[in-house]
């Protein structure tokens, strides 16, 4: 991505924030991404006829996952005229981007191609042409959409059924969207690829398996269980920033794989195997290294599911936010040992 393009957030220091706002920043607080396009539109509606502020407070709502305020910053950036070509091409890109996270994918695509017109060595628009579905490489792709998906699929990927691959993955997101409601701008978009190598050889510039937040959209493979990325997805998209915690990724990946499972089952055949007995759930809950990841996981989901269960959904939003040992003590007081007990014993292989 070109420096000149989004050297407004990389060099708008804590100073000059307070400068714009007209007071000293806090001590200590950390300036987010937000926090600068809010300064940033500040700057801009205090100069409407600057277009460089017009670009950086479109630019920054959409790269703080805000596009539905950052459309039009951006627009007026390029209707006044005046940018560089550098900005312009810029300007086309962020639209491109804040399109596609609002649904309106014509329009995205149509804003990606005159960026890279404009500058064909565009690393911000050839990278999001290609994790958008836009390149080149997807030609011969069929899609399929259901009420809250639209599902892309490789011509190599030998899916004969292409409704049932969607509503499979359609009924998998339907609980998830249960215990995190929330109201979307988009559909989530899934590319499905045959292999890592087909991926590999498009040049994806990220892994499979890897969601696109602020984009809705994951890069997955034909053979993945069909619930795994999807609650990522959508948890994220309910409650916003999640603090990292093996249990809660992995376990939440693995308790929305594929509906109608016995969560519990799997779990104690996966420590009997092991030969683990007793499970240490709050060992594993520190370490998730205790035991391999084969035995951790089914145990992580089995566990969230039945914590999901006995809190409610409510407190199991928090518990996802904050999944620390000690925010879920807080959390669910002396009732959290107990389900522990009763969990443990019920891992029992007798």
């Amino acid at each position: 991505m070109n420096l000149r393009r989004c050297g407004f957030a990389l060099c708008w220091s804590l100073s000059a924030c307070a400068c714009i706002e007209g007071q000293s920043p806090r001590r200590g607080r950390v300036v987010t991404l937000r926090d600068q396009a809010d300064m940033a539109v500040i700057a801009a509606e205090r100069d409407s006829t600057d277009v460089d502020r017009l670009f950086d407070a479109g630019s920054l709502l959409v790269r703080a996952e805000d596009p539905v305020r950052g459309l039009p910053y951006l627009k007026r950036a390029l209707a006044r005229g005046g940018l560089d070509t550098l900005r312009t091409a810029g300007a086309h890109a962020y639209l491109g981007e804040a399109y596609f996270m609002t649904g309106q994918y014509v329009d995205a695509g149509r804003e990606f191609e005159q960026s890279l017109a404009l500058d064909p060595s565009d690393a911000q628009a050839g990278y999001f042409s290609l994790m958008l579905g836009y390149d080149s490489a997807y030609r011969g792709w069929r899609t399929f959409e259901t009420s809250h998906l639209r599902i892309h699929v490789s011509p190599a990927s030998n899916i004969t059924d292409l409704s049932r691959f969607a509503n499979a993955r359609e009924s998998a997101l339907l609980p998830v969207m249960q215990v995190f409601p929330s109201t979307p701008l988009k559909k989530i978009d899934l590319f499905v690829w045959s292999s890592a190598d087909e991926a590999i050889r498009a040049r994806l510039p990220v892994q499979l398996s890897y969601p696109l937040q602020g984009f809705g959209a994951a890069h997955v493979l034909a053979s993945q269980p069909p619930g795994r990325e999807l609650a990522h997805l959508v948890s994220v998209r309910a409650l916003g920033t999640i603090e990292a915690s093996a249990l809660t990724y992995y376990g939440l990946a693995a308790m929305f794989d594929r509906p109608g499972r016995n969560l519990k089952a799997d779990a104690r055949r996966a420590a009997r195997a092991a030969g683990i007995n007793p499970v240490d759930i709050r060992g594993m809950w520190q370490n998730w290294h205790l035991y391999p990841d084969t035995v951790a996981t089914p145990i992580a989901a089995a566990l969230l599911a039945e914590i999901l269960e006995r809190g409610g959904p409510a407190r199991f939003g928090a518990l996802v936010r904050h999944p620390q040992m000690g925010d879920a003590d807080s959390l669910y007081g002396t009732q959290l040992q107990i389900w522990i007990d009763d969990f443990q014993r019920d891992m029992r292989p007798y």
